[in-house]
């Protein structure tokens, strides 16, 4: 695997966690907020909603786990978004750069990243 001296510690530490899995089952945390009274989902900024945080089981193959952990090693703090190229991620994980367009596919069909086409600067991924 080729990784980069800045997120080499970071992107190693990731596949370490990977290895140790049993599965690929991937715990995200999800935050809602809910009503006291109706005990339906409603905004953040009502008065008296009540935060609920779960965690949502998402079954990934090892390359698309591998894919997201790119993008997590990549994302800014600030925004949220991730801004690598296909070639990057390609070199950070040492898969196939068609292994790695549909494990992004898949991501976003799964509603774990959104990606928005930007021309001529490349995609911006918001995790």
């Amino acid at each position: 695997m080729n990784l980069s001296a800045g997120f080499g510690q970071v992107f190693e530490h990731m596949v370490y966690q990977l290895a140790r899995a049993d599965d690929e089952v991937f715990y995200l945390p999800r935050t809602v907020w809910i009503d006291r009274d109706t005990k339906n989902r409603c905004k953040k900024s009502k008065p008296g909603a009540m935060e609920i945080t779960y965690h949502r089981p998402i079954h990934l193959s090892p390359s698309i786990c591998l894919v997201f952990m790119a993008l997590l090693a990549h994302r800014s703090s600030k925004t949220g978004q991730s801004k690598p190229s296909v070639t990057r991620i390609c070199e950070l994980t040492g898969i196939e750069r068609r292994t790695v367009q549909y494990g992004l596919r898949y991501l976003e069909a799964k509603s774990l990243i959104r990606v928005e086409h930007v021309t001529g600067r490349g995609n911006v991924y918001t995790i």
